[in-house]
């Protein structure tokens, strides 16, 4: 019976287990797109993985979505990404590229003014772009004309020549996560017609060309995919209809895996796309997101799965195949290292132990009669601090809480966990600290609903202390108007009184066109004082 510490095959490699490391953007790229001797380090040291996916690389000029992300256009780059097969090599591992074009996720701000390009003119909603002037909002992309993605195809296959260049062992093509090539395979984002447009089969017809032809350039081809995943404003109609095509269609290609995101970050929607891959697809079979070293053991010994990739739990412990086969705790990430330039959180790690994924004991927050939950969108938080405003011209104190941090220990590894991981265990001590509080959401967007249902799910097992901070606690929730909202605020309302929560709510016109009343948010916290008071 195979389980994480059973050699695997693929293709030509032969890896030593199955954890692999997932692609995680990180921007230490240098000036031009260039990876240097930093990420080379950085990789080096998580060779013990069964298989390193590098980060998404841009594989054309013109085409950034994350500012510091590296490129596999140009010699330069060439030669700086030989440092990290290098490092990788040298220290025992196998490592493959990440090809990919962001595709309507780019701003001009990021590309000399050039306006991103997609299936469809569709803007991503919901969410704001980092660029050198700071957050701003996704621009509406060009509509790609059919004789324009020729060129498009030949760019991956260049990547992938020049990958094999650069000393990868070989590339995976990015195809989720509302990127160029999943936002023309999902109807969500592709309303075009022609040969790229309508049915699925015209849909994946670009994917299918830039596979074919890189599938010439490379040793080792996988492909990553995300049917059901809402990032970036994405969604599809039949997205288990999707992957069972899919599955089927891909045998005729020279494909050595598929790696799956098998659910939706924002869970608005739900499915199993596992069991058609596996049913359908002949290959190696990888998924990833939130997996347990149990978890995975468990899909890999009954056969559902081939091998498991961890995404946050490889930046703190970059030795994570030693650490399960010990049974040896798991740092903590560091969210706020995530995307910052340098070494710390990268290279530079806390020494073991020192920030264990174990209980602390968390200083007492300042009390506030009002907390204001928000998540780190442009929209969220600006309204989250209106509402804020309001409670202190009412009198009271007030102060907002970010919860964009405390999501990302819910999608790492957990098995050795013991007891609160430190951002949940801020959570709690936060919550306890103020009387009333509002659940911003004025976007449907699903980015407060997963972070706060996760969070009261796992801290509501810790025992009675948990819950009992909803038993009575006056919430005021604000959604966005319309019927996304309505349900939003069903779903919110239903799940709080389940914990004896008391809740009143408003539905509020929230975006930068019509943005909410003062009197509307005004009228909310009068109400949730009034609330306490009954």
């Amino acid at each position: 019976m195979a389980d994480l510490f059973t050699p695997l095959r693929l293709g030509s490699l032969e890896l030593p287990n199955r954890i692999w490391m997932a692609p995680l953007t990180r921007c230490r790229a240098e000036e031009g797109h260039l990876p240097g001797p930093l990420m080379a380090e950085y990789y080096g040291q998580r060779a013990s993985a069964g298989l390193i996916v590098a980060e998404a690389t841009m594989v054309l000029e013109g085409h950034s979505s994350f500012w510091h992300e590296p490129g596999i256009y140009s010699q330069a780059q060439i030669e700086g990404w030989r440092l990290t097969t290098e490092a990788v090599h040298r220290a025992g591992g196998r490592i493959v590229l990440q090809l990919w074009h962001g595709g309507r996720a780019c701003h001009p701000l990021l590309n000399g003014g050039a306006q991103p390009v997609a299936p469809s003119p569709i803007a991503i909603t919901g969410d704001e772009v980092h660029t050198p002037e700071g957050k701003k909002p996704y621009v509406v992309p060009r509509e790609l004309g059919d004789d324009e993605l020729p060129a498009i195809v030949e760019g991956f296959r260049q990547a992938a020549r020049a990958a094999t260049a650069a000393g990868f062992d070989g590339v995976e093509l990015h195809g989720a996560n509302g990127y160029l090539l999943d936002s023309f395979l999902r109807d969500g984002s592709n309303h075009r017609s022609g040969p790229y447009g309508g049915s699925l089969e015209n849909r994946a017809r670009l994917l299918l060309e830039v596979l074919e032809a890189v599938g010439q350039e490379t040793p080792l081809m996988g492909l990553r995919l995300s049917p059901l995943n809402g990032y970036n404003a994405m969604a599809d109609s039949d997205p288990i209809g999707l992957i069972t095509w899919l599955g089927q269609r891909l045998n005729d290609l020279p494909l050595a895996y598929l790696h799956l995101m098998r659910a939706d970050l924002l869970r608005q929607q739900l499915g199993d796309v596992l069991t058609p891959a596996r049913q359908h697809f002949r290959g190696v079979l990888v998924a990833n997101m939130g997996y347990t070293e149990q978890e995975a053991n468990n899909a890999i010994s009954s056969g559902a799965l081939d091998a498991v990739a961890f995404g946050t739990a490889f930046l703190a412990n970059p030795d994570l195949p030693e650490r399960f086969r010990r049974g040896a705790p798991l740092q903590a990430p560091d969210p706020a290292t995530f995307y910052n330039p340098g070494p710390a959180g990268y290279t530079e790690l806390p020494e073991p132990g020192a920030s264990a994924m174990t209980a602390p004991t968390p200083t007492a927050p300042t009390l506030t009669d009002v907390l204001v939950i928000a998540a780190s969108n442009g929209a969220n938080l600006q309204l989250a601090e209106r509402f804020a405003a309001a409670a202190r011209q009412q009198g009271q104190s007030a102060a907002v809480l970010d919860l964009t941090a405390i999501a990302l220990p819910l999608f790492t590894p957990r098995a050795h966990v013991a007891g609160i991981p430190p951002a949940l265990a801020g959570l709690q001590a936060r919550l306890a600290a103020a009387p009333r509080w509002v659940i911003c959401a004025p976007e449907y967007n699903g980015s407060i609903p997963p972070v706060l249902t996760s969070a009261i799910a796992w801290l509501s097992v810790k025992g009675d202390d948990f819950r009992a901070l909803f038993n009575g606690r006056p919430i005021a929730i604000a959604t966005h108007s319309g019927g996304g909202g309505h349900i939003l605020m069903a779903s919110l309302r239903l799940q709080l009184a389940h914990l004896g929560a008391h809740v009143v709510g408003r539905q509020l016109v929230s975006n930068s066109t019509h943005p909410a009343k003062d009197d509307s948010i005004a009228d909310l916290i009068t109400r949730l004082h009034q609330l306490r008071a009954a």
